[in-house]
């Protein structure tokens, strides 16, 4: 199959040539209106993946440890060897505008900056080709969605040859580095740095905001979890000198900066609305409708993985337990939401309003799977599946559970979308209760 990717911006043109060069093609050089052409039937091999992005790493940055494996690629913290700073110079390298790589505020360079000590994380990707750069869902994402303070920043991509006898290379995305992962917080009998309700709605709005900007700039995450969600002091990330680029955005109320991390799995809407739902991330995670195989743009999917997320953060446990095949995991979402049709001979009282929803489509969609019920499961109120959560007698507790609710029903067409959660009393009304 033949994609094609369009730049009318400054951007970079990577050599079609398959002579092997010494040094890193970056996004550095001047291209309009330019169209390259790809082939995505290739595959990339996985195996040997760490001997070949780890050997050019160290000739232009010290690297520390591997911190993670994203979709598709592994990342390391790294930081610049002596005389190479210039990687995340903005005098340097031109960064296309209405992209993650734009400098953080075109009027200061102070504000273009390193968390964590002056550490970067570093994502290493495998590629066949040279030319396989721009088939990286990574590389799209980055290069046509404007900067959020909620989404990472990109500091530099490039390309460098391996030095195996096959022509191989290996594409590096440069990024600031957070400082910890959402599952920090999740409130279980051994841990005490549980999020405190304001916090906890500070962290929620700034995951919407991310997953808002997404949608809006046409893109789809499809792997939103609590790994991809990553978080650093606000006092840490920005410097007193610099201050805040984006006030309307940004609150220093907010003792946490949220980001939504690892787009290798971003996909442009338009294409989900024409090929249809893949399955594609983590299955505990991932909305009934993908497990089905109902088509939508996707959107509503990502909302359904907030609620998730949202209920491992009220609860403390992953919401869907079963991570075994797909009909496995509609079950568990059964046992937990309630069955969100009426079923055939069902002696349930005709007055039965499931608490998240009706969705009679799923009907016909379980049974072409081969999934079955030999009974009916109700669960008439949200409130009974959020029951353990340690903020039961909080003033703003059912305000949450609103936005739960609309998060999490059956019919995708019925959840919300990510402005209009933002809209709700939750998060636009603040009890004076709810700052303990």
């Amino acid at each position: 199959m033949k994609f094609s990717l369009s730049f009318s911006k400054k951007s970079t043109q990577l050599s079609r040539a398959t002579e092997k060069s010494t040094n890193p093609t970056t996004l550095g050089q001047d291209i309009t209106n330019s169209c390259i052409t790809f082939d995505t039937n290739d595959v990339l091999p996985k195996d040997n993946f760490d001997l070949v992005t780890k050997f050019h790493m160290d000739q232009w940055f010290s690297v520390d440890i591997p911190i993670g494996r994203g979709s598709f690629g592994i990342v390391y913290l790294v930081a610049p060897t002596q005389g190479n700073n210039h990687i995340i110079n903005p005098e340097k390298y031109c960064r296309p505008k209405g992209s993650l790589m734009e400098r953080f505020a075109q009027e200061s360079v102070e504000n273009v900056r390193m968390n964590n000590n002056g550490n970067m994380a570093i994502k290493a990707l495998r590629l066949l080709k040279h030319g396989h750069f721009w088939s990286l869902r990574d590389v799209d994402f980055i290069l046509n969605t404007p900067y959020h303070p909620n989404l990472l920043h990109i500091y530099e991509m490039f390309v460098m040859p391996s030095e195996t006898e096959t022509d191989e290379y290996t594409a590096y995305i440069v990024m600031e580095c957070m400082e910890l992962t959402l599952a920090y917080f999740f409130p279980t009998p051994s841990n005490n740095k549980i999020l405190r309700p304001l916090q906890l709605k500070s962290v929620l709005r700034q995951l919407l905001q991310a997953i808002s900007h997404m949608h809006k700039s046409g893109f789809i995450h499809r792997d939103v979890k609590p790994n991809n969600i990553m978080l650093t002091p606000t006092a840490d990330y920005y410097s007193k000198e610099a201050g805040c680029p984006h006030p309307e955005l940004v609150s220093f109320d907010d003792q946490y900066v949220v980001k939504l991390v690892d787009y290798g799995l971003a996909k442009p809407i338009s294409e989900a609305l024409k090929t249809g739902p893949t399955i594609a991330g983590t299955r505990t995670y991932m909305a009934p409708e993908i497990l089905l195989q109902y088509k939508t743009d996707g959107t509503a999917a990502d909302i359904w993985s907030f609620g998730c997320v949202m209920y491992q953060m009220i609860v403390g446990e992953e919401m869907i337990q079963c991570n075994e095949g797909p009909n496995d995991v509609i079950y568990s979402m059964v046992d937990l939401l309630g069955t969100p049709f009426m079923p055939k001979n069902s002696k349930v009282s005709k007055f039965y309003e499931p608490g998240f929803g009706y969705w009679n489509k799923a009907q016909e969609l379980m049974e072409a799977k081969g999934v079955k019920f030999e009974k009916q499961h109700t669960v008439p109120h949200v409130e009974e599946v959020f029951g353990r959560s340690y903020l039961c007698a909080n003033p703003e507790f059912m305000a949450l559970m609103d936005v739960a609710k609309l998060c999490l029903q059956w019919d995708p067409s019925a959840r919300a979308t990510a402005d209009e959660l933002l809209q709700m009393p939750y998060f636009t009304e603040t009890s004076a209760l709810s700052l303990h």
